[in-house]
């Protein structure tokens, strides 16, 4: 593993200075390093470095009941007052199931850092969907719920293939959005209790599994699944979304995670562009102006066959 600045990179992030370059086999995509306190989970919210050197992410798994498979590229980038701790957000990715996770940061004022606890629920959901299988993907974040270790609470979204299906569920107010040709075939609705306090799993939380959206899609070859925490769906709006998708898609999906990711973060420090959050916010009565800035944490799935 070798680090390097890429001015290219480092140039289209300028507004991000929490982000160094790593490049593993010609691929370059951003990776935030934890201090020692996160260490222990590090390798659930980037797991993806290990499967990209292994060539998970390009793996020709196979599987008696699908033919299709997730390459998959991601960026996360922390709110620059949490950079020290990496931020609250986690994620995991395998060639068939992928999840995002981002850790209510309330829990700050009573001195916990919740970031601990969405790493450690995105670790045990990887874990436990390697060993049940991408179609159990409901099964796999249950059992993480209920046996992870830290305090705190998080929203959740994962999916996983299923025969030729995404299955999976959403808890909160992160998110996913599935393009075919060119085109928004799916999007999961916010679920939020009321305004900016969504539903979320964890400690001392009344809410389920079972209240999630539940995903269940069919899926082509072709189709790009973008999930992310609410920094990239209170900072931009679908079309931009669609926009920066379009104009990636000829490159490998890392590229277009990490596109959208500092497309989110230019927004997010836009004083005068009025995000999703800020129309929300009008809505329900609260005046917000500008963006949102917030931990970004964006996966980009494109579905292939094996």
């Amino acid at each position: 593993m070798f680090i390097v600045h890429s001015r290219t990179i480092l140039k289209s992030l300028k507004t991000n200075r929490l982000a160094k370059v790593i490049v593993l086999r010609n691929t370059i995509f951003p990776c935030v390093f934890h201090n020692k306190v996160l260490q222990r989970h590090a390798a659930a919210r980037f797991s993806n470095l290990t499967s990209l050197v292994s060539g998970g992410s390009l793996s020709t798994e196979k599987s008696k009941r699908s033919q299709l498979c997730f390459v998959t590229g991601s960026c996360c980038i922390p709110h620059f007052e949490k950079r020290q701790t990496g931020g609250e957000d986690a994620y995991f990715t395998t060639p068939k199931a992928v999840g995002v996770f981002d850790g209510v940061g309330g829990w700050a004022s009573l001195g916990i850092n919740a970031g601990l606890y969405s790493a450690r629920l995105a670790e045990l959901t990887q874990a436990k969907v390697k060993e049940l299988g991408p179609c159990e993907v409901l099964k796999a974040l249950g059992y993480a719920v209920t046996c992870n270790d830290q305090i705190g609470s998080s929203t959740a979204i994962v999916v996983g293939i299923c025969e030729d299906r995404a299955l999976g569920v959403s808890v909160g107010d992160s998110g996913l959005v599935i393009f075919r040709d060119g085109n928004l075939i799916f999007k999961t609705v916010e679920q939020q209790h009321y305004f900016n306090c969504p539903y979320q799993l964890g400690t001392d939380s009344n809410d389920t599994l079972h209240m999630g959206q539940k995903i269940d899609i069919p899926l082509r070859v072709g189709d790009i699944l973008v999930l992310g925490t609410d920094g990239l769906f209170d900072n931009l709006f679908d079309e931009d979304i669609k926009l920066a998708v379009e104009r990636t898609k000829a490159f490998h999906p890392n590229d277009a995670a990490m596109f959208l990711a500092k497309k989110a973060l230019t927004c997010s420090l836009d004083t005068k562009r009025d995000g999703p959050f800020a129309v929300n916010s009008k809505k329900a009565g609260y005046l917000f102006l500008g963006g949102k800035a917030d931990d970004i944490t964006v996966l980009v799935c494109r579905v292939e066959s094996l």
